[in-house]
C-alpha cells in the first residue's frame, strides 16, 4: 500500500498486526476498539509497539493475552500467545544467558590477548 510506504517491513507488519492497532484508539473497557481514527491520528512511532510498554499489550488479541498470562507464568505471556515483537518481550533466562556469553567472550579475549603478550616476551 503506497501509503504505509513509510513503514519498515511492511508485508511482515500486514501479517502479523491487524489495522485497528495503530488506527484505532486504546480502549480498556472492551476487548475490541471499533472507532477508527483518521489517518493523521494513527500510530506511527515505532517506539509504540516496540518497546516494554508496549501498546500491543492493551490491544493484540486483549482476550487471549489475558488467558495465556496463567499459563506462561510471566509477563511476556501478554503478547506471546500470538507474536513475537522486537524490543516489546523479555525473558529473564534469556537475558541471563546473554550476559553470560558475553562475559565468557569478554574473557576469552582477555586471555587471548594476554597469551599473545606473554608470547612476544
Amino acid at each position: 500500500m503506497q501509503t504505509h510506504d513509510w513503514l519498515p517491513n511492511e508485508t511482515q507488519h500486514f501479517q502479523n498486526v491487524r489495522c485497528i492497532e495503530c488506527h484505532t484508539k486504546i480502549n480498556e473497557d472492551i476487548l475490541v476498539a471499533h472507532l477508527v481514527q483518521p489517518k493523521e491520528k494513527a500510530v506511527r512511532l515505532c517506539s509504540k509497539c516496540h518497546s516494554s510498554n508496549s501498546i500491543l499489550m492493551h490491544t493484540l488479541y486483549k482476550f487471549q493475552s489475558r488467558e495465556a498470562r496463567g499459563e506462561y507464568g510471566f509477563i511476556n505471556a501478554v503478547v506471546m500467545n500470538e507474536a513475537y515483537v522486537i524490543g516489546a518481550n523479555r525473558n529473564k533466562y534469556l537475558n541471563m544467558i546473554s550476559v553470560i556469553l558475553f562475559g565468557l567472550t569478554f574473557l576469552g579475549l582477555l586471555a587471548h590477548i594476554s597469551f599473545r603478550i606473554i608470547k612476544k616476551v
